[in-house]
């Protein structure tokens, strides 16, 4: 017999069946991690009138014997913290025990087509001594993928995260964002910075100037005629064509795997729940919609180097080396455009969070122990 620690949300809506508490399980190694929510989701609010979903998990916990020989938590029993209920945009939950010293709020953000879930197995370790939340952003995961949105420089995320961080976490919090997640965290740290303690770039996004500047040479300035508005329209049906076969493509179960082997150090860690959670939320109606704007709308006008330029919150640089996508040298220029960025390099790929999980903690607790 053994004992384990079920951490539980510092924000936990009423039983509503899509707002169940988050439940840890043991992979076939027996490595703690985030279980992969249900269809119904985890916690959720409403942003816009769009709902969110978010993991969130502290230390706050039930403690359980188990058998020996028991793979997973399932008999855990359903349990939330105790608290005063609040009012967020009409869901009541409950306040987030301020009054409890629960530890320092890290707010997880993951990367292009992942979800809240890319951060399994890191969330349970710093939940020990930390209020974790794992959001999904607008457009992937279980959160909404609403047609009217627009992702033009990435603001709606940034103006989502905001808000979260007003309406969820209520406290400044530690920023952790990985690839497209890293571009948006770096967006809220260089506009809001009353809300944020730290800022930590996982293998980051986003474009320089120079990036920019290359790319403005290469098209040059014409007059707007009735031809090249039409011209325009044809490039743009074109595009839509050529990427509503490429989604259709990617989503596929076999391409998902080829390309999670291609990015992960360790391929030991890609199982079918990984990729299940990037291939479900690709089944939605507005799924391909989303896609499309996306690729084609997040070809930011602001740029790292304008962010970094209005950054003022410590930062630390946790970079898998292994990265065939964002190479370790977009770190170093980083560092040269905001020198007093800490840097600590990883034996991993692109997705550190999920590929070295212990590694990764390991050197962002750390680092978080010096804010």
């Amino acid at each position: 017999m053994w004992t384990t620690k079920v951490v539980r949300s510092t924000v936990a809506t009423k039983p509503n069946p899509s707002t169940r508490p988050e439940r840890l399980e043991r992979d076939h190694v027996g490595r703690l991690r985030m279980a992969k929510p249900t269809k119904d989701g985890w916690r959720w609010y409403q942003y816009r009138g769009w709902t969110v979903h978010y993991g969130s998990m502290d230390r706050r916990s039930i403690s359980l014997d188990l058998d020996e020989e028991s793979d997973t938590l399932d008999e855990v029993a359903e349990a939330v913290a105790t608290g005063t209920e609040q009012e967020i945009e009409g869901n009541t939950t409950l306040a987030t025990g301020m009054d409890a010293d629960l530890g320092t709020p890290v707010v997880l953000v993951h990367g292009f087509g992942a979800s809240g879930y890319h951060w399994r197995y890191c969330a349970p370790t710093l939940a020990e001594k930390h209020r974790v939340f794992a959001p999904c952003l607008l457009g992937f995961g279980l959160s909404d993928k609403p047609k009217e949105a627009t992702y033009e420089n990435g603001e709606l995320w940034r103006d989502q995260l905001v808000h979260f961080l007003e309406s969820v976490v209520q406290e400044p919090a530690v920023l952790v964002g990985n690839s497209l997640g890293g571009r948006a965290v770096l967006h809220v740290a260089a506009t809001r910075p009353d809300l944020v303690r730290g800022l930590v770039l996982v293998n980051s996004a986003g474009r320089f100037a120079e990036e920019n500047n290359m790319a403005s040479m290469a098209e040059p300035v014409e007059e707007l005629t009735a031809l090249t508005q039409v011209r325009d329209r044809i490039r743009t049906a074109v595009q839509r064509a050529v990427l509503s076969l490429t989604f259709l493509w990617t989503k596929r179960p076999t391409r998902v795997k080829q390309v999670l082997e291609a990015v992960y150090s360790n391929r030991d860690r890609i199982d079918q729940s990984l990729v299940d959670s990037i291939i479900e939320p690709a089944l939605h109606e507005n799924a391909m919609d989303t896609f499309i704007k996306v690729v084609g709308q997040t070809r930011t006008q602001t740029t790292v180097n304008e962010l970094l330029g209005r950054l003022k919150a410590p930062t630390l640089l946790l970079w898998g080396m292994k990265d065939p996508w964002i190479r370790p040298d977009k770190a170093d220029y980083i560092r040269t455009l905001y020198p007093q960025a800490e840097f600590y390099p990883l034996d991993a790929g692109h997705c550190p969070q999920d590929d070295s999980p212990e590694e990764f903690v390991e050197a962002l607790t750390q680092w978080m122990q010096k804010l």
